[in-house]
């Protein structure tokens, strides 16, 4: 994926989170100020989406989805993408609890926010 360049936001704490290419990185929304940039270690596998909920960023990736500190880009959990194949038009939402990745094709996956584990994946249409 080139040029990629996600965003979410954090209104209550004055931040926004930037997914890239290899890094997350937090700013300031009123001063624009850096507050820090995580390069992924290793570097991020074609990085799709990107989520916040109470003081936690979640990237996903087409090999896991990781769970970072909002206040310093720390990781706090990993968790791999079981059956779950990324491929065009992917998004990643939080709802109900969950962490909920989708792709155009039909797949289906959700999370536990707390473990990253699997709940329930179904394939997309071409498995």
């Amino acid at each position: 994926m080139k040029d990629l360049n996600l965003i979410v936001l954090d209104p209550e704490n004055d931040r926004l989170f930037q997914l890239r290419d290899i890094a997350v990185s937090a700013y300031s929304i009123t001063t624009v100020e850096k507050l820090w940039s995580a390069l992924i270690e290793p570097g991020l596998d074609s990085p799709f989406g990107i989520a916040y909920l109470d003081d936690r960023v979640y990237v996903a990736d087409n090999r896991r989805v990781l769970k970072l500190s909002a206040k310093d880009g720390s990781k706090v959990a990993e968790g791999k993408l079981g059956g779950f194949y990324p491929r065009e038009n992917n998004h990643m939402e939080i709802m109900n609890g969950k962490l909920i990745l989708l792709n155009d094709y039909g797949a289906i996956a959700v999370y536990d926010l707390v473990n990253l584990e699997p709940i329930k994946i179904i394939p997309d249409r071409f498995m």
